[in-house]
């Protein structure tokens, strides 16, 4: 069963507790804070979840959680909501995480530590951070990270950091890497880069995901002529 519920920053009753350990997949929208953890533990094993432009009470009072859900993703623009829901929970079983939202890198590797999991996914976009690259090679170099497959990031920028380049051109982090997502609307000077990549990470590389329009067809032609399988999105 799945739910995609919009509360429009209503409570969630508690008669509906009973519906939330049936669903395979849940999406809410506009919920407060305390509802979405109060509703996390009553998941069942293997379900996705998504909490998309939750609000924050500043005087909540939560308490920790446990939740045996294996994909989170949450998008917001509220960052003491990313926070407390990140400083509140536990999540042992989570495989794949997603985050589009203003967060601490320190309470990411904070709940990642505190759950013990072992991510296969991984995409991450942290809204106006100058330091997103090192946080980000921060946090593919924790032991968390050791088993990821499938990275995404977005990079909001025009031309791919040299120091997100270099570090990705070898197998020292992430290992397992099959498949990669570049959020960038512009990767064409980064050609040489992407090759750089692959040659590092061939044969386990094995697709390169990247928006529409964002490189020319010279250098997808380039990368696919190398081996690598191009594939366009819209964001």
């Amino acid at each position: 069963m799945d739910l995609t519920l919009r509360v429009n920053t209503a409570r969630i009753p508690s008669t509906l507790d009973f519906i939330w350990a049936r669903l395979r997949t849940c999406t809410l929208t506009e919920c407060c804070t305390g509802d979405l953890l109060r509703v996390l533990p009553l998941f069942s094993a293997g379900t996705r979840v998504c909490f998309q432009i939750f609000p924050w009470k500043a005087k909540a009072q939560l308490t920790s959680v446990h939740t045996v859900v294996s994909d989170l993703s949450l998008r917001g623009h509220v960052q003491g909501a990313i926070h407390t829901l990140l400083d509140a929970l536990t999540a042992p079983c989570l495989k794949r995480f997603s985050i589009a939202a203003p967060f601490s890198i320190s309470s990411l590797i904070a709940f990642f530590d505190r759950s013990s999991c072992a991510l296969t996914h991984l995409n991450i976009d942290h809204h106006d951070n100058p330091n997103y690259v090192t946080d980000l090679l921060t946090l593919l170099g924790t032991p968390h990270a050791c088993d990821i497959v499938d990275l995404g990031v977005n990079i909001r920028s025009f031309s791919m950091p040299q120091k997100l380049a270099d570090a990705l051109a070898t197998r020292d982090i992430i290992p397992n890497l099959c498949t990669l997502a570049f959020g960038s609307h512009g990767l064409n000077s980064a050609a040489d880069s992407l090759l750089k990549i692959y040659a590092g990470r061939r044969p386990v590389l094995q697709s390169l995901w990247v928006y529409q329009r964002s490189l020319s067809q010279d250098v997808e032609q380039a990368l696919k002529s190398a081996g690598l399988e191009v594939v366009t999105f819209i964001d």
